[in-house]
């Protein structure tokens, strides 16, 4: 007959390479679900790899809290020394690589949702019998009409920029 024994509490640690933080977080899921589960993350939530080890052949065991954290202590050690070793440098250039497309995929959708520049728009017809507004100014001497940059704007939201 199964124990009714809690999943174990896990392992969580962020580790530095490659002048990016990863995060390697291993868990048990309990005896109803006997296996212990290892991600590693990177840019603070994809997973780039995952590895899962059924201990179910240990559930009967006198000794499984023993058993399932040394089981644990070994895969988290394990995904660690892969990260070290570069094992998982392919993996992670593949990520960031992945990423740069979609953030150039992004942008590019980004600019193709703005309305044209003003020098590319049609002029809506006059309202009946009005003149238009004069446009507005800076200094009514120089007559420098005011102008929007949006790349600054854009540059502004993506930066949080703050006076």
């Amino acid at each position: 007959m199964t124990k009714n024994v809690s999943p174990l509490l896990g392992y969580n640690n962020n580790v530095r390479h490659k002048n990016r933080v990863f995060h390697i977080q291993t868990e048990d899921s309990g005896v109803k679900h006997p296996h212990i589960i290892t991600h590693i993350f990177m840019d603070g939530g994809r997973i780039l790899k995952s590895v899962k080890t059924s201990y179910a052949d240990h559930v009967e065991s006198d000794k499984l809290g023993d058993v399932v954290r040394q089981m644990m202590k070994d895969q988290h050690k394990a995904m660690f020394r892969a990260l070290r070793d570069g094992e998982l440098d392919a993996i992670i250039d593949h990520a960031l690589a992945a990423g740069a497309r979609k953030s150039e995929a992004a942008i590019a959708a980004q600019r193709a949702s703005r309305p044209p520049p003003a020098s590319h728009r049609r002029e809506a017809p006059d309202p009946i019998g009005e003149e238009p507004s004069p446009a507005t100014t800076r200094d009514s001497e120089t007559e420098v009409p005011l102008t929007l940059d949006l790349d600054a704007i854009e540059v502004v939201e993506t930066t949080g920029f703050q006076p």
